[in-house]
C-alpha cells in the first residue's frame, strides 16, 4: 500500500501534454511515476493496483474503460 503520496499539478491553457509529461518526469524524485490527464478517472484502488503489478515487473501499463452517460 502506498503510504507517501505527493503529487504535483503541472498545468497550461495550451493544449500541449507532451511538454507538460517531460516537465514531470524531470521533476519527479519518487520512485513511480503516474501520469493522469484532465480527462482521465481513475479507481480508488488503481495506484494500489499499479504498486503490486511494478513489484513484478518495470514496467506497467493499465488500459482504459470508456464510461459513457457520466
Amino acid at each position: 500500500m502506498i503510504k507517501d503520496f505527493f503529487s504535483v499539478f503541472i498545468g497550461s491553457s495550451a493544449r500541449n501534454g507532451e511538454i507538460y509529461r517531460h516537465e514531470a518526469l524531470q521533476l519527479a524524485k519518487g520512485k513511480f511515476v503516474c501520469y493522469l490527464s484532465d480527462d482521465d478517472s481513475w479507481f480508488p484502488d488503481h495506484l494500489q493496483y499499479m504498486e503490486q503489478a511494478l513489484s513484478k515487473a518495470d514496467f506497467v501499463h493499465s488500459r482504459y474503460m470508456a464510461i459513457v452517460n457520466k
